[in-house]
């Protein structure tokens, strides 16, 4: 009974139990990035140094999304005055990022596991926060290492963005995960983006890490698809919205010496070549 207490006041106060876990987490991250830092002051091999860059790294990012965490629980808990449920995502290269991810990625899958790589997106910003990407594609990875346990290859793959046939414009760039593992049927394949759905073992999986993948690839606009038989592995197709640019207009001082020299009319204002991205 008491324990069946303890689990209610949990489930009924997630936005507290969020919130200390983040908090907790934070101290940790604290203590690694504190390490890594004393490590990087006493070295000078390079290759030692690489290593710990790579720390410092995934410390920022683990950083980056406990403060999400944090967020959330503040946002539960402040139900009277909620802000929007995410920012505008600043738009990330996918291939540097794919790049970057799979870098770490590789340093945490087992040597039965090749990992293949084909990038043909270069340039191609989406509309998808770099940390966010990272979530998505390291919880991709990991889905097709546990498909694998005997090992077998894992492909990543971007192509060129595609046209928007109604708006004649670069629309989508697509992220494609494959593996050679167990594969899935299809009663499965229709539950795998639910949370909590999973087929391993309680102690191996906690049935979140696609339902974050399917969450993310939403909020960025974009959309994730999955074709998969048994006993021929599974490939994830993710399209994701190329982000535009855009030209802003600058002021320019009429008695700046760039307005005296300027190609163009020095009124107060003009449109100079400053780029954003949407």
């Amino acid at each position: 009974m008491t324990d069946q207490l303890y689990d209610g006041r949990l489930l009924h106060s997630p936005a507290l139990l969020t919130s200390s876990v983040a908090h907790d987490f934070n101290n940790l991250i604290a203590i690694i990035e504190s390490y890594a830092g004393e490590l990087e002051f006493a070295t000078e091999q390079a290759e030692r140094l690489e290593m710990l860059a790579g720390i410092r790294e995934a410390a920022a990012r683990a950083r980056a999304l406990s403060g999400e965490l944090l967020t959330h629980g503040r946002r539960a808990r402040t139900a009277d005055a909620l802000p929007p449920m995410s920012p505008p995502a600043v738009p990330a290269e996918l291939d540097r990022c794919v790049e970057r991810t799979m870098l770490l990625a590789q340093r945490l899958l087992p040597q039965n596991v090749k990992v293949e790589l084909h990038l043909a997106a270069r340039g191609a910003m989406v509309t998808c926060g770099a940390h966010y990407l990272d979530q998505l594609l390291l919880n991709l990875v990991i889905n097709a290492q546990d498909a694998m346990p005997d090992g077998g290859t894992l492909t990543v793959r971007t192509t060129q963005p595609q046209s928007d046939t109604v708006q004649g414009r670069a629309a989508w760039a697509e992220l494609r995960v494959s593996d050679t593992g167990t594969g899935m049927s299809e009663a499965t394949r229709r539950r795998i983006f639910e949370p909590f759905f999973t087929t391993k073992p309680a102690d191996k999986g906690t049935g979140l890490g696609l339902a974050i993948v399917h969450d993310r690839v939403l909020e960025a606009g974009g959309s994730i698809d999955v074709h998969s038989e048994p006993g021929h592995g599974s490939t994830f197709r993710v399209w994701l919205p190329v982000a535009l640019p855009v030209v802003l207009p600058l002021a320019v001082p009429a008695s700046s010496s760039l307005a005296d020299n300027a190609p163009y009319p020095a009124n107060g204002t003009d449109t100079a070549i400053t780029t954003a991205w949407r």
